[in-house]
């Protein structure tokens, strides 16, 4: 399964990357009755900002913590290479270069 990713900057300068754990994929799927996974070309950014914080962990209010931003970058939705090297029980996707 794809994980959300993040690359924050906050106004101070300061950059954190940001993974979407399956807690927080939850959580926000729980709270806000919203598909994780949508068609990309309708997202708006209150859903990108509101992802991001779930990913931070919900730090403080999500008004709180988005006065503190400068940008968000949400990374493409696809695997890793680590995350999509596949095994036994879960071969790699079409595309992969490793064999």
């Amino acid at each position: 399964m794809p994980t959300p990713r993040f690359t924050v900057t906050y106004e101070d300068g300061s950059t954190e990357e940001l993974r979407m754990r399956p807690r927080a994929q939850v959580a926000y799927e729980a709270d806000t009755d919203q598909a994780l996974f949508q068609d990309t070309d309708d997202v708006r950014m209150t859903t990108i900002y509101t992802m991001a914080w779930y990913a931070a962990d919900r730090p403080g209010t999500l008004d709180e913590w988005i006065a503190k931003l400068d940008d968000v970058e949400m990374q493409s939705m696809r695997p890793t290479k680590d995350e999509d090297s596949g095994d036994a029980n879960h071969p790699p996707t079409a595309g992969d270069s490793s064999d």
